[in-house]
């Protein structure tokens, strides 16, 4: 899964949003900036979480590389940290960001913090 909602103001999209939900990287993936460019955020779906000794959804390597394939302007990791299952602590992705020089690029939200969406 992986789903792209555009917010439209008028006649052109206001607002690109990626949404990852709980999946890996896949070659659809790959095909989302070619689509839908100039996504504004991207929610990314993270924990490396595992069922039977294979991960179902996105640790902190996998995230940065949904960034690096999807070039959103803003990310935020989410639902990270909600199970004992996840395996990829927020501190992995905020690393891998790091090492990218991506910093400006990711906000993290604590628990109840709000995040406003500005249209274009």
């Amino acid at each position: 899964m992986a789903s792209v909602l555009e917010l439209y103001a008028g006649e052109t999209p206001g607002f690109r949003l990626c949404l990852t939900g709980d999946t890996l990287v896949y070659d659809k993936i790959r095909e989302i900036p070619g689509h839908w460019p100039g996504l504004d955020l991207a929610l990314l779906h993270l924990g490396g979480a595992m069922a039977l000794f294979v991960m179902v959804r996105m640790d902190g390597n996998q995230g940065m590389e949904i960034m690096r394939i999807v070039k959103p302007k803003k990310a935020i990791p989410i639902h990270n940290n909600d199970h004992a299952v996840f395996k990829s602590l927020l501190s992995d992705f905020q690393r891998e960001v790091d090492a990218a020089g991506l910093t400006d690029r990711m906000h993290d939200l604590v628990h109840g913090e709000e995040h406003r969406l500005r249209m274009r």
